[in-house]
């Protein structure tokens, strides 16, 4: 549906914050980037990726980058005392965190 709608409106906005604007094209570009270097480090169909980002634009560019390489993801709260977060990502079975 992403890759359908960034087809259909290349140069909408897609994503505002107070860092700044994407369009769709933008978006697309940014997370096929995200793709293809997970896919670079060897990501496999079963792994999950933990996204540890604050609430940023970065972060709306990791989640659809994370599925386009075909795989699942889990967000972590920053805030999180670090031994909780490690907790997260050990229990979870993540093999790749941004």
């Amino acid at each position: 549906m992403f890759e359908g709608q960034a087809a259909a409106h290349p140069d909408r906005t897609a994503v505002v914050s107070s860092e700044g604007s994407f369009t769709y094209r933008e978006l697309n570009e940014r997370a096929n980037r995200v793709a293809q270097l997970l896919l670079f480090f060897g990501i496999a169909p079963d792994d999950l990726v933990c996204i540890l980002l604050p609430r940023s634009i970065e972060a709306y560019v990791a989640m659809p980058g994370v599925l386009k390489a075909g795989v699942a993801y889990t967000v972590v709260n920053v805030n999180y005392p670090d031994d909780r977060i490690d907790y997260i990502y050990r229990d979870g079975g993540c093999r790749y965190l941004i």
